[in-house]
């Protein structure tokens, strides 16, 4: 929990660092390559982020497979804040991530699991 925590404040550091270099008026054509590096920059911060939340939610179906009577409420809902967080620090950077819906069979019942994926801007 405190890797995803300083991976949010260093997500929100960046952005707010590079909204000022985005904003600038007069962008030169050098300006434009570093905004450009900026932009690729926060692709890859939110790409590493959904790789991470993308495991942790697989850990988390794992560990529910692997126990005889597992809470599928409480897998659920921690899925779903794992991939609504992860979905709000992107939008904040300016990229779409979506969830993926993925049915997995736990103890002879159907859950439906959100892993992420990433749209580009």
């Amino acid at each position: 929990m405190k890797k995803f925590i300083s991976i949010i404040l260093v997500v929100l550091m960046i952005t707010t660092l590079s909204t000022v270099a985005v904003s600038a008026k007069g962008v030169s054509h050098e300006q434009s390559i570093s905004i450009s590096k900026v932009s690729d920059f926060k692709i890859a911060i939110v790409e590493k982020l959904v790789e991470r939340t993308n495991a942790k939610i697989e850990d988390l179906v794992v560990a529910a497979m692997a126990e005889e009577d597992p809470d599928l409420d409480l897998l659920v809902a921690r899925t779903n804040f794992l991939a609504q967080t992860t979905i709000k620090i992107a939008a904040a950077l300016g990229v779409e991530v979506v969830c993926e819906y993925v049915v997995y069979e736990i103890n002879g019942v159907a859950v439906v699991i959100d892993p992420l994926i990433v749209i580009k801007r």
